[in-house]
């Protein structure tokens, strides 16, 4: 038998391209990422750019002008010279050692950890992610498997920042969690999935890597390394059933928009590795697969137990209504900050997708579809999609399916570098480098530099305004406008979060007569812009005069995010 080696051939005929392009395209892209998400050079890149262009047109330039063209344009320049980065880089992929595919991983993985670092370090936490340090920090496990019912999250979160609210690590560890679990599961992604380097490449710069799960705190990120772990070892889950079984228990503990998918994943280990093959076990075989569905089941249940509670008691959160809102169709691309000029481009290729995945792999299809239509269902009916944490959600189970899928490598690469390029946001880390994410520095800061800590605080019961009041609490003494009781923590429990009905003038005939106020005035800290707030409010406010203070911190520019009124009342 005559066997020729084309494998040298093949790779040479394919290298049409001189390497040299591929790192002048990639190093491009990098240069107006880093315009993009780093304001301070901006003024230093783009000047040297202008002059460039100055000293070839022969005449000088607006560089305001200029200026604001780059700002606009270079996200689209940022993805043009990744995809030729890509396109050449690919080409020439088979070429690479595997020494030089990690120098360039571990380059990638090393710029990701510092420059999302640094972003934590500017990120401030706003109301939800302190809520969750704040509880794991004053309250008990059973007291707060108990909360999850008003929550809507579950235990293991709030386990995980547990030991170090409670030891008195100062607030920037909850975001610093959320890095650390977000860098490890970028560096398994880089070293384990199944993905041509450029595509590993390219993820770690999504929005959602790059800085929604590592700065902005909360819950989901637990999704994150247990979806990876689950997508490394499935083709394995019959050799290991009872790490696929703690893996999933373990991910249906992390937020309801991911029951769906563990569902659909069990439903099918169920027919495909139990119900079918079962004469073929043999007795330990046997033992495992069904401890497997046991530990499976269990984890389910008691993620149920923790929150079903909550959609039936009588002081129910009030967010844990059922109502019909189709518009969060459209906020999984909106939130996921997909540009709105490109949703018929995304629709188009999202539904291109489902039909090639359903005609190559009906068992994976059947995973995604499930997972997806069990999130827009959610969203529609009962709890919205408005924070990307939670809309990005689609992206990663997506990831999980091109991980597992008969696919090619060269086709899950595309699809994936396709729908990351969707996800390249890097102005939402410029925006944390120069705006408050909330307005709690900024309100600290007001009113330590203007009272002194003899002024008492009293807080119109929210979990937004707990949360300063927490902050307030080293040198001010801050209470419940409607209990006269410190603050500690809050709930969103009608039977502890305090939101009676009495007329704002009989809380504050309540206060002078509490003896808390030994000074000629006190603070009332009022957030007219959350959910309960209606026109009774803000008439008996008004009512107060001009409040000696209002901060507003705006969604990344597009509404208001929160909003706080600071009134001084006379005694």
């Amino acid at each position: 038998m005559l066997i020729i080696n084309n494998s040298k051939a093949n790779t040479d005929r394919t290298c049409i391209f001189p390497r040299w392009i591929s790192i002048f395209c990639f190093i491009l892209s990098a240069l107006f990422f880093l315009y993009v998400s780093i304001p301070p050079l901006q003024c230093f890149f783009g000047e040297i750019i202008i002059n460039i262009a100055e000293s070839f047109v022969k005449r000088p330039l607006t560089h305001e002008v200029w200026h604001s063209r780059f700002l606009k344009w270079s996200t689209c320049i940022c993805c043009t010279a990744f995809i030729f980065a890509y396109i050449t880089g690919t080409i020439n992929e088979n070429k690479l050692t595997e020494t030089k595919k990690n120098i360039y991983k571990w380059s990638a993985f090393i710029f990701f950890s510092i420059f999302t670092f640094l972003t934590v370090l500017k990120h401030e936490p706003w109301g939800d992610e302190i809520q969750a340090w704040q509880l794991a920090k004053e309250y008990s496990i059973p007291r707060l498997l108990y909360e999850m019912r008003y929550e809507g999250h579950f235990l293991p979160w709030y386990l995980v920042l547990m030991p170090f609210a409670k030891l008195g690590f100062p607030l920037i560890t909850l975001n610093l969690i959320s890095w650390f679990i977000t860098a490890l599961s970028a560096l398994y992604f880089l070293l384990k999935s199944p993905f041509s380097l450029c595509s590993k490449i390219t993820l770690l710069f999504t929005n959602g890597f790059l800085y929604w799960y590592p700065a902005v705190s909360r819950c989901y990120v637990l999704i994150l390394p247990l979806l990876f772990l689950l997508a490394s070892i499935y083709k394995e889950r019959n050799s290991k059933p009872l790490i696929f079984g703690i893996l999933l228990a373990l991910l249906a503990n992390t937020h309801a928009y991911i029951e769906g998918f563990v569902g659909i994943v069990s439903l099918v280990f169920l027919i495909n590795d139990v119900i079918i093959p079962w004469k073929n076990y043999s007795s330990a075989e046997k033992k495992s697969h069904i401890l497997s569905l046991v530990i499976m089941a269990s984890g389910v249940i008691f993620a149920a137990v923790q929150v079903l509670p909550g959609l039936f008691i009588e002081d129910k959160n009030t967010f844990a209504e059922f109502e019909v809102n189709i518009r969060e169709l459209i906020n999984f691309l909106d939130s996921s900050n997909i540009r709105p000029k490109l949703w018929p481009v995304f629709i188009v290729l999202f539904t291109a997708f489902l039909i090639y995945l359903f005609v190559k792999d009906k068992k994976t299809f059947l995973i995604f579809f499930i997972s997806i239509a069990y999130m827009c269902i959610f969203a529609v009916f009962l709890y919205g999609t408005w924070i990307a944490n939670r809309a990005l959600l689609w992206f990663f189970v997506m990831i999980f399916v091109l991980w597992i899928a008969e696919l090619s490598i060269k086709i899950k690469s595309i699809v994936l570098l396709i729908f990351s390029l969707f996800l390249i946001s890097p102005g939402l880390n410029k925006f944390d480098f120069e705006n408050n994410f909330s307005v709690q520095t900024v309100l600290e800061k007001y009113i330590k530099d203007n009272y002194t800590p003899d002024i008492p605080v009293f807080i119109h019961t929210t979990n937004t305004t707990a949360a300063i009041g927490y902050s307030l609490q080293d040198k001010y003494s801050v209470y419940h406008m409607e209990t006269l009781l410190p603050v500690k923590v809050y709930s969103y429990s009608s039977r502890y979060n305090f939101h009676k009905d009495l007329e704002l003038s009989q809380y504050i005939n309540n206060i002078k007569n509490s003896g808390l106020v030994t000074t000629s005035y006190f603070l009332i800290l009022v957030n007219p812009s959350f959910a309960g707030w209606n026109e009774n409010f803000e008439r008996q406010f008004n009512e107060l005069g001009k409040p000696e203070e209002e901060i507003i911190s705006r969604y990344f520019d597009r509404f208001i995010f929160e909003k706080f009124l600071l009134y001084k009342v006379k005694i």
